[in-house]
């Protein structure tokens, strides 16, 4: 079968051959041009320079995506322009010719954010980047481009056509065979002509459907010839096999007497079904028993849910009580009170910086200043028992809770979903929530109303 598996191989080659071919003929297809890469490069320097100053949130409310470096700096302020010399102090790739939009949004994103020349706050951008840049289109190179550059007048030598060099190699064998020198045929090479070399060579095109099309045919080519000589290398095997045993009807025969069941040593095959049937009926039992301690579990489970809804109902009563005696105190306080009223001085309002807020209720943690890492709420107070708290409006806790809302908004808002998450760019406080001071930790009593805009 030596010559089947020389065919085989000489198919492969030129499959592999004429994958290159094309693989090498349809990358360039798609590049970034300079206009392009300058839109993405202006993108990216909007949305730092929205991050590294608080005071920018003027460029929010430019919609249109700027065209250039030029047009941003348009719109920008002087902080802006003076935090825009270092983003671009920072050196540009120079071969993004060859680039597609992934690699495109790829660089401007984590690459050149991950600069260690450009502000820190600055680099939480990136998805912000990701987002804005995903809008572009990048487009393919004009007419008017260079073409790719020819290969190397030695590397041709290695491209053939497929019908008449598979017809040489195969007439070379059939002459090998039939005078019975079969030391010919590892001689034998698939050596191309000058004009198989040419026509071999892909052409220029403006499309790739040309070279999909003929990757196609010659695969099916190559998997009809494959299928072609598995069947003839399977039909002298079969062949041989029939020989040696007695063919496919003493093989039947022999399948035949072979018993379907065989029992153990020294056990009858009564003894053995019986032994099996114990053990399912002990795994019927076992089965029964989990599904009382089951519903048993799922009972208790119901019984604990209801207490500890009751017990959450009966802690807000208790708060709101507090609420209402601490305010009546201070009724009275203010009653008996020499001074007049108008003459009373304003208590001091002291704010304080919340993160999320767990199962139980509580905020997870209370910073003095904004944490952009951990913050989600403000809560302002007046007698560091009892307060109101709002979510925080900056970009950087905005991007943040809007990528994962369950983890940081769900537990402790109530959240008007006409507009989805993914599309938000704000989030608002529609009512204040409420929040107490036990045990020295702040505990969610009412949650906050809000909306994405």
């Amino acid at each position: 079968m030596s010559e089947y598996w020389l065919i085989l191989q000489i198919m492969k080659l030129k499959l592999f051959v004429t994958l290159a071919l094309l693989l090498g003929a349809v990358s360039g297809i798609y590049a970034v041009t300079d206009g392009e890469m300058e839109q993405a490069r202006a993108i990216t320097a909007k949305n730092y320079l929205r991050y590294v100053n608080n005071g920018s949130g003027y460029l929010d409310d430019v919609k249109e995506l700027p065209k250039s470096m030029a047009d941003l700096k348009k719109v920008l302020k002087a902080k802006e322009l003076e935090n825009l010399k270092k983003f671009e102090s920072v050196a540009v790739a120079k071969d993004y010719a060859s680039w597609d939009k992934a690699k495109l949004v790829s660089y401007w994103s984590e690459t050149f954010l991950s600069s260690p020349g450009l502000d820190a706050a600055g680099k939480a951008s990136r998805s912000r980047t990701v987002k804005h840049l995903n809008q572009m289109t990048v487009s393919a190179p004009s007419k008017e481009a260079p073409a790719p550059a020819e290969a190397p007048a030695a590397e041709p030598a290695a491209e053939q056509t497929e019908t008449p060099v598979a017809d040489a190699v195969s007439d070379e064998i059939a002459g090998a065979m039939v005078a019975g020198d079969t030391s010919q045929i590892e001689d034998i090479a698939p050596a191309p002509e000058a004009e198989d070399v040419e026509a071999a060579r892909p052409k220029k095109s403006n499309s790739t459907w040309i070279y999909v099309g003929i990757l196609v045919v010659l695969v099916i080519v190559v998997v009809i010839l494959v299928i072609y000589a598995a069947r003839a290398m399977k039909g002298g095997d079969d062949k041989d096999d029939s020989d040696v045993i007695g063919g496919d009807s003493e093989r039947k025969k022999e399948a035949d007497e072979v018993p379907s069941y065989v029992p153990a040593d020294n056990v009858s095959r009564k003894e053995h079904e019986f032994m099996i049937e114990r053990k399912n009926e002990k795994i019927r039992k076992a089965k029964a028993e989990l599904d009382v301690v089951r519903e048993e579990n799922a009972r208790l489970q119901a019984a604990q849910d209801a207490l500890q809804a009751r017990l959450t109902q009966a802690q807000t009563q208790i708060e709101s009580l507090r609420l209402a005696l601490s305010e009546a105190e201070n009724k009275v306080s203010a009653a008996t009170h020499t001074a007049p009223a108008s003459e009373a001085a304003p208590r001091p309002v002291r704010s304080l910086y919340l993160g999320r807020v767990n199962r139980s209720g509580l905020f997870v943690r209370a910073d003095r200043q904004l944490n952009p890492e951990a913050t989600v709420y403000r809560l302002d107070t007046e007698d560091g028992y009892t307060g109101t708290f709002r979510v925080v409006n900056t970009p950087a806790v905005v991007d943040r809770a809007l990528e994962n809302p369950d983890q940081w908004l769900e537990t402790g808002c109530t959240i008007d979903d006409s507009l989805a998450a993914d599309e938000a760019t704000e989030i608002v406080t529609e009512s204040s929530g409420t929040a107490v001071l036990e045990n020295g930790c702040w505990k969610m009593i009412r949650k906050a109303k809000v909306r994405y805009t």
